[in-house]
Parts: structure tokens; sequence; C-alpha cells
């Protein structure tokens, strides 16, 4: 049973590794403290999950940022469909899986090419985590396995085999000008109509020895109905009309 998680935890202090499994195997099963607005759980959920700076997250504070921005949109419109393309160690997917458990409905299919730093090719703050583990047991913390379907390929494998509709987008996978407008362009045809898309980081042009970035560039060409929190990294949602 734990070694389920020992791969997700094994960058982290003994005392947050030591929370997380005690929260998973005696707190939540036992007593159902899985609520994400418990000040502790949402601490491990960052830590956890990586909801990292650019995430307009506080660990400390236990304070979810842009995480709550997601469970909020889902838990509002109940969508049945949700697709994330890309996560370091699966944040937002996670924190989507969450309202799918918590409001019962919908589910998330999550795409990532699972690449490093040590692959030598285009990423963002990858760690390979994908490929390294399999995805239903980093998942299975606060039992979110059976709401959420990972991929680990690129976003053009994923849709040449996979045409579903949905009704939430979130994109933060090529962080390139072109790799993020094939990403939107490919998830668009599938947005039904009144769904909707969101970017993260709208507001970085460039980080130290990361590739370019231009989200923001392509966030500056469209309109419509949207809306951005020009924080942080910066989260830009846009609505289907």
């Amino acid at each position: 049973m734990l070694s389920k998680l020992a791969k997700s935890v094994s960058d982290l202090g003994l005392k947050d590794v030591a929370r997380i499994l005690f929260r998973h195997h005696v707190r939540a099963p036992l007593f159902h403290q899985t609520h994400i607005f418990d000040t502790a759980l949402s601490h491990e959920v960052i830590e956890y999950f990586d909801g990292y700076q650019l995430q307009n997250a506080d660990s400390s504070a236990g304070f979810l940022g842009f995480g709550l921005v997601h469970y909020a949109l889902i838990a509002n419109n109940r969508p049945k469909r949700i697709l994330c393309i890309g996560s370091k160690k699966g944040f937002v997917p996670a924190m989507c899986a969450m309202a799918c458990r918590d409001m019962g409905v919908g589910h998330v299919d999550f795409v990532d090419a699972g690449y490093s730093e040590s692959d030598g090719k285009r990423q963002w703050g990858g760690i390979g985590l994908w490929r390294s583990q399999k995805p239903e047991h980093h998942f299975s913390f606060l039992g979110l396995t059976p709401y959420i379907t990972t991929y680990v390929m690129t976003t053009q494998e994923f849709f040449r085999t996979n045409r579903p509709k949905y009704q939430y987008i979130y994109i933060d996978g090529d962080h390139t000008y072109n790799g993020v407008k094939n990403d939107y362009l490919a998830a668009w045809k599938h947005l039904d109509k009144h769904g909707i898309i969101s970017f993260h980081d709208t507001k970085v042009k460039r980080m130290s020895g990361q590739p370019a970035y231009g989200v923001w560039k392509l966030w500056k060409e469209l309109s419509g109905n949207k809306i951005v929190f020009d924080v942080a990294g910066g989260l830009g949602i846009i609505q289907k009309t």
C-alpha cells in the first residue's frame, strides 16, 4: 500500500511525507476527512501535487490559489467531460478531479507527454513523473483515481485517437507560441458551446533556464468572452459562445 505513493512523495520532507501517508491511509478512509477547505489538507494537496508559486498557491497557509478557481468553475458548471493538458505533478488535474468527486459528476482526461529536463526536449518544469511511475498510483491520494484518466502522450497524439466533446479544458503544456496555439485550436474544436478553456502562464514571458513563453502572446490575440487573473503566472479564462 505505501509503495503506491512512494515516488510521489520522495522529494518532500519527512514531516510532509508522514502527514500525507497518515491522511491517505488513516484519516481519509476512517474519518472521511477529504474536504479541500481543511487547511491541513490543502497544504498536503499543494505539497503532494506541487501547487507551485505560479499557481498563486501558498503551501504554508494552505491556500490553493488558482486551484480554487478550477474547482469553483467545475463545481458550479458541473461539466461531464474535462480535459487537462500538461501538469508537473498533477495539481490542476487533481483539483478538477476533486470537484468531480465532491459534486458526484464529471470525469477528467489528463494528457501529458511526460518530458523532463534530462530528455533534452522542450519542457516547462516537467520532471518526467508520468513516465517514471503509474499515474493511477499517484492519483490514488484522496481516492481520485476513479475520476481521472491519464494519457502519457503529446496532445497531437491524443487528438488523433480521441474525439470526445468537453465542457471544460485547461491548457498548460507546450508554452511556446506555436505550441500553445496548436493546443488551443485543437482543443477548441472539441469544446462544447458555452464551454470554457483556461490558460495557465498568461503573464509569463520568460523564466531562467526555460524556453521562451508564448502563452501571453496568444492570450492577447484572443477575443470574446474572457477574463484574466493577472497574478502569479496568470490565468486566462475564455468561454465559447
